[in-house]
């Protein structure tokens, strides 16, 4: 069930951000999404909606559950090395 979930999440975020996003599952239940050119409210709307819609699963096979999505944005700017940003959004 937790990988059906998983893929459930995925969709999601595809349908969401798939044409203006490079969308990976870092681990677990964490992804991490790179957007070029979406800033500020349409950022913040954007992550809104995307919560309330994962909020909104209650089941997967019929088997019940509850997400609680959170996110972190962090933008290019704040690092020198685009790897630090994965590393500083993993803690």
């Amino acid at each position: 069930m937790a990988d059906d979930l998983l893929k459930f999440i995925a969709e999601i975020l595809q349908a969401r951000l798939g044409k203006i996003a490079s969308i990976g599952r870092l681990y677990a239940a964490r992804f991490i999404i790179f957007v070029k050119n979406l800033k500020g409210n349409e950022l913040d709307e954007t992550l809104y909606e995307i919560k309330k819609e994962i909020s909104g699963i209650s089941s997967v096979h019929s088997c019940k559950c509850t997400c609680f999505p959170s996110t972190a944005v962090m933008y290019a700017s704040e690092v020198e090395n685009p790897a630090e940003l994965v590393v500083k959004l993993i803690k």
